[in-house]
């Protein structure tokens, strides 16, 4: 009787006797074979499972892609608003960047006519604002680093009054 080349399964010829025990040797290799073939097969994942994560992949891959777009948009984003509260004296409001202008205003506007020009105003890089005190000009509000400074020139016509509350918006 022949054998196959790879599993040595009977092949029967006309001329062979059938026996008993080469079908039960061929079944016999058969089954270790299959089973051989599911036990390397339990280890992997079936089609739903590799779909599932598939799926999950992509919504990571979509997510990586959105908070990098989103990094960008923040970072071309054209204006900040805020707020600040005035200390009478100077500060710096840190901005994070270097603002092409900055406009303020105390809020409620402008408490009266000699005041009108710096209780609101905007700067620009190399053009700060001025406050008349004694006859003499001093900065009240400028464009410095990554931000702006304001001060207080002991005089209603200030950017930075005791605690007077100032909006901003400051341009990119």
């Amino acid at each position: 009787m022949k054998k196959t080349n790879k599993y040595q399964l009977s092949q029967w010829e006309k001329a062979d006797r059938l026996m008993m025990e080469d079908f039960n040797s061929d079944n016999a290799k058969v089954e270790a074979a299959l089973t051989a073939h599911d036990n390397a097969l339990a280890g992997k994942a079936d089609i739903s499972t590799t779909n599932a994560l598939q799926t999950q992949v992509n919504a990571k891959a979509d997510k990586t892609v959105t908070t990098s777009l989103q990094a960008q948009v923040n970072s071309k984003t054209a204006i900040v608003t805020g707020s600040y509260t005035g200390n009478g004296g100077k500060q710096t409001i840190y901005l994070g960047f270097a603002p092409k202008a900055v406009l303020f205003i105390a809020r409620g506007g402008p408490t009266n006519v000699a005041s009108i020009y710096l209780s609101y105003g905007i700067i620009l890089p190399g053009y700060p604002m001025y406050a008349n005190q004694n006859g003499t000009s001093s900065p009240a509000a400028a464009i410095q680093g990554d931000g702006f400074v304001v001060s207080s020139a002991e005089t209603d016509h200030s950017a930075n009054n005791q605690n007077t509350v100032y909006h901003y918006v400051a341009f990119r």
